[in-house]
């Protein structure tokens, strides 16, 4: 499965999709947060596209400030980590709060 999963940068794809939507973030939302457009992050998640390594970066920065990661196992599994703050407001119900709030002082900075 991690084959299918690297062939045509597919990985990138659903890291990207599967975060995204963990944190409930709109296309929109998540192209203001990293600083690209939204078509931008449209083609982003579409398979076979090469994104660049700025966007790459960014995205992961943003991502670990949120409090949330998506790697894939040997196996091609998906595995999404969550800190401890954004698993405590999902069990309030303040999910959407917390990561809108995290976004506010996200300061994204290119490497």
């Amino acid at each position: 499965m991690k084959d299918t999963i690297d062939k045509n940068n597919q990985w990138i794809v659903i890291e990207l999709k599967v975060t995204r939507m963990a944190l409930t973030l709109s296309q929109q939302e998540f192209a203001d947060l990293v600083g690209m457009t939204i078509e931008g992050v449209k083609r982003l998640e579409k398979k076979g596209t090469e994104p660049r390594y700025r966007n790459l970066c960014n995205i992961r920065r943003a991502f670990d400030y949120l409090g949330v990661r998506c790697s894939f196992d040997d196996y091609g599994n998906i595995c999404l980590q969550m800190r401890p703050g954004v698993l405590q407001a999902i069990n309030e119900g303040k999910h959407r709060t917390y990561i809108l709030n995290r976004m506010e002082n996200f300061v994204m900075t290119n490497p």
